[in-house]
This record gives structure tokens, C-alpha cells and sequence, in this order.
């Protein structure tokens, strides 16, 4: 039985429609950043503190946070990739967008630490995650574009 043009057009945006929810699925969600950033900058205001009770409270809170924050952006979709959306590049850009901001958080930590200011490390943990609370999303909308535009080949 043969189909007409119209048809397979429909046909083909419906499958390209499934693709691109699911690639929108698997990304990791744009609030995992900033969840990620507040129990890390909590984290560390707690240890600087020096007061045991805070420190111990302040482990607690970066253990549930971070595992917590860590399933939801695992399990939000439950959504497996293809594979070949993604290559070894892709991965070594996320690899040196962690190493981006892990540096920028111990140079201002540092620079901080030798101008004497205090909480120096907390700062500097803190602007790390205020850079990857903002640039987060924008890898995720970078990465999304990328699985796309193999997808569609």
C-alpha cells in the first residue's frame, strides 16, 4: 500500500518531534546547577566557620543535597541516548567546563587567602558556583543542539 507525500512528511516530523523530546529529556535540568551551587557554598561557609555544631550540620545538608540533587538529574527522565549523539569532544568540553570552574574558584579563593580576607575559601567556592549556576544551562542548550543536529542526520 503506497503512501502518499503528505503522508511520509507527517510520519517524519512525528519521529523528529520524539527525538528532539527526548533529547530535551536527557539533558540534565537547568536546576541541578544551582542546587549543586548552594549546597557546595553552604558546604563551605559551614567547614570556615570553625563552630562544630555548623560544620556538622553543614556535612549533613552537602551529603543530602548534592545526592538528592544528583538522582533527580540522573532519574528526571529515565531517558537512555543513543549512542553516537555524543562524542569523546563532547565530553571532554564538560570535562574542561568542570576544570573551568574549579580554577576560577581557587584563584579567587587564593587570591583572597593572601590579601588576608576572611572566608576567603567560601568565596571562592562561591563564585565557582554562581559561574556554573549561569553557564550551566548554557552547556546543557549547547549540548542539546549538538545531539539535534546528529540526530537529524
Amino acid at each position: 500500500m503506497p503512501i502518499d507525500r503528505n503522508q511520509a512528511f507527517e510520519a517524519l516530523a512525528q519521529v523528529r518531534a520524539r527525538q528532539r523530546a527526548v533529547i530535551a529529556a536527557s539533558v540534565v535540568p537547568d536546576g541541578y546547577w544551582a542546587a549543586i551551587a548552594a549546597v557546595s557554598t553552604l558546604y563551605a561557609a559551614a567547614i570556615e566557620s570553625h563552630v562544630p555544631v555548623l560544620q556538622a550540620i553543614g556535612g549533613v545538608v552537602f551529603a543530602v543535597g548534592m545526592t538528592g540533587s544528583v538522582l533527580w538529574a540522573v532519574f528526571h527522565s529515565g531517558v537512555r541516548q543513543r549512542r553516537g549523539l555524543l562524542t569523546g569532544a563532547d565530553v571532554v568540553s564538560v570535562f574542561l567546563f568542570v576544570l573551568s570552574v574549579a580554577a576560577i574558584g581557587a584563584a579567587v579563593a587564593i587570591a583572597l587567602t593572601s590579601a588576608d580576607v576572611r572566608f576567603a575559601a567560601t568565596i571562592g567556592i562561591g563564585t565557582a558556583e554562581a559561574v556554573m549556576a549561569v553557564t550551566g544551562p548554557i552547556l546543557n542548550r549547547r549540548l542539546r543542539g549538538v545531539m539535534l543536529r546528529r540526530a537529524a542526520r
